[in-house]
């Protein structure tokens, strides 16, 4: 399992469980995390172009494997 201990206060913040995560879901959790987390990626997507909704980003998620 991907475990990042540094986004254990946020998980808990967002009263998220462990045991109610799959492998795949935390994973997208993680990688949403990191896209909101870094600067130069927000600022890409925020351009229309490449904007990324959140759906998208869901339904991507339930094709990874992490």
């Amino acid at each position: 399992m991907l475990y990042i201990r540094e986004h254990d206060t946020c998980i808990r913040q967002l009263g998220l469980s462990m045991e109610l995560c799959s492998l795949r879901c935390y994973g997208a959790f993680v990688l949403a995390l990191w896209l909101h987390e870094c600067p130069l990626v927000t600022r890409l997507l925020q351009h229309r172009e490449q904007m990324i909704g959140w759906s998208v980003l869901h339904m991507l998620s339930t094709q990874l494997h992490f």
